[in-house]
């Protein structure tokens, strides 16, 4: 053996001794001088103006926040400081703040025995300030006034009014009692009321002036509807005042009426509407119009609406405007497979138990050509089979437009053809369905069953119980999916008695699902 071979193994030796003779110490700690900022720093806006802040919880002792006003680089003074902030307070809500404002906030970790961490940041901005209270339509609403009223002593500087962009200056007067007058407006028109502070809103409200009858038929309690339907022209308009109005068959239980002209109907007083129990069939011309109007079938009328009897080809209108429709047997709305082209429009409507319906809007001999539902809570109707089934089997051969939007749907439970059953031979670009800003739950339904001409446009849409509407969880039946939906629990106020106002932050955030129940 060489010299240098002696040496290295000499060298090894030595060091292996020194190795057991002083082990390395344990570390235990990594020298660490200051805490580490807040992870996954999230903002979210709730109830308008407050801010609801989440971040990874640590083992920091509390948490700073800091917020600035219109101040993205957080040059100035911030409007807001919140210190001793701890993990249990996670998620935390920032309140107080100015609507329509954009918000840049940060937030650091806090321990004695470190230094502050550096800061993690994030920008949210709030939505428009809702001060006003309900108006209480009985007592603040004329033909030609509106009253509003909000907290006394809220600063504001005028009130502005849409259609007619009037604007009002707010006095101190108005301010220290929280109510103002709006006058000169017209009869029957729905006005956008807005409180400004500035250039900020601090709360929207909208509201519909009272009735001026005019040329309109004032129906009153107990009045003969059939004969006064009988005794109708093109463009009689009917103003019911509260109460029950029925038309009866020879057993005296409510049953159908062929309308033949162009009527509408209409509540005098929109906080406490007309029942009328009747459905009515759509003849060749009819139009038929309902506005604030309870349509009630009773449990033994068949169809709300059906168009029979029309000629081939024919246009018909229908418009639900903020209506309700309950207890029907068989159908909501239904072609019975005459050919005619329907033209239909659903707004801020509740349509709900039609058990035992098995489809809800039934096209098999005639055309949609447009139907619109929005702003709608439909729940407990969706049947066995479809919710809109269109088979496109008429003469008619032109586009089609379905759009469902803003809607809360719960118990869709149509397993059997499915909610969009859109049979459309068209070629490209005469069919488009739109489904979006949903908010379905509860549902075991699938969206179709089988594959369409034309795939829907899914756009923000909350599935929740619903899991046939989402490809992860669907059935081998299912043809049509929304992979871009949430799945959020909306947390309904109370179920049980269909009282769907949603209690979650996340779907308050995406303001989606019908409007109504965003409190």
């Amino acid at each position: 053996m060489n010299k240098i071979s002696k040496f290295l193994i000499g060298l090894f030796v030595v060091g292996v001794a020194v190795s057991c003779s002083d082990p390395m110490s344990e570390i235990k700690e990594l020298g660490i001088t200051r805490n580490f900022a807040p992870v996954a720093l999230t903002a979210k806006v709730v109830n308008k103006t407050d801010i609801k802040l989440e971040w990874n919880k640590s083992d920091a002792e509390s948490y700073t926040i800091e917020v600035f006003c219109e101040d993205p680089d957080f040059a100035g003074t911030p409007v807001k400081t919140i210190t001793g902030v701890t993990n249990d307070d996670i998620p935390y809500t920032i309140s107080g703040l100015e609507g329509e404002t954009e918000y840049s906030i940060r937030v650091k970790a806090v321990s004695g025995r470190l230094s502050d961490s550096k800061w993690s940041t994030v920008t949210a901005t709030t939505d428009t300030e809702q001060i006003f209270y309900t108006i209480d339509e009985e007592n603040d609403v004329t033909e030609s006034t509106i009253t509003v009223r909000w907290p006394a002593g809220a600063t504001a500087t005028a009130i502005v009014v849409t259609p007619g962009d009037k604007e009002f200056p707010v006095t101190a007067d108005a301010i220290a009692a929280g109510e103002f007058t709006v006058t000169g407006l017209d009869a029957e028109t729905e006005y956008t009321i807005k409180l400004m502070n500035g250039t900020k809103t601090r709360g929207t409200v909208k509201a519909k002036t009272a009735i001026d009858l005019g040329g309109a038929i004032h129906v009153k309690a107990g009045a003969d509807l059939k004969a006064l339907l009988d005794a109708a022209v093109d463009g009689d308009v009917f103003a019911f005042d509260p109460g029950t109005y029925s038309i009866l068959d020879e057993e005296e239980k409510p049953t159908t009426y062929e309308i033949t002209k162009k009527i509408s109907f209409k509540s005098v007083r929109s906080y406490d509407r007309a029942i009328i129990k009747a459905g009515f069939i759509l003849a060749t011309g009819a139009e038929f119009s309902m506005n604030q109007i309870v349509l009630d079938g009773d449990k033994t009328v068949g169809n709300a609406i059906s168009y029979a009897g029309t000629a081939k080809g024919t246009e018909c209108k229908l418009t639900i405007e903020d209506c309700e429709v309950t207890g029907f047997k068989t159908t909501f709305i239904t072609d019975a497979k005459a050919d005619i082209v329907a033209y239909i429009t659903i707004n801020n409507s509740l349509i709900h138990d039609m058990p035992l319906a098995n489809r809800c809007i039934d096209f098999q001999g005639g055309a949609l050509a447009e139907l619109n539902i929005t702003d709608c809570t439909i729940y407990n109707v969706s049947g066995s089979d479809s919710f809109i089934r269109n088979d496109d089997k008429g003469t008619y051969k032109g586009k089609l437009y379905v759009k469902i939007d803003h809607c809360t749907l719960d118990g869709f439970n149509t397993t059997g053809k499915g909610i969009l059953y859109i049979r459309k031979g068209a070629k490209a670009g005469d069919l488009t369905i739109a489904f979006t800003n949903n908010v379905v739950s509860n549902s075991t339904g699938v969206f179709s069953n089988f594959t369409p001409n034309v795939e829907p446009t899914f756009e923000h849409n909350n599935y929740f119980n619903a899991p046939n509407l989402v490809q992860a969880t669907a059935t081998e039946a299912s043809k049509i999916f929304d992979n871009a939906g949430t799945a959020y629990d909306p947390q309904y106020a109370d179920y049980s008695k269909f009282d769907f106002t949603v209690g979650s932050d996340d779907i308050k955030a995406l303001k989606i699902g019908d409007p109504r129940w965003i409190k």
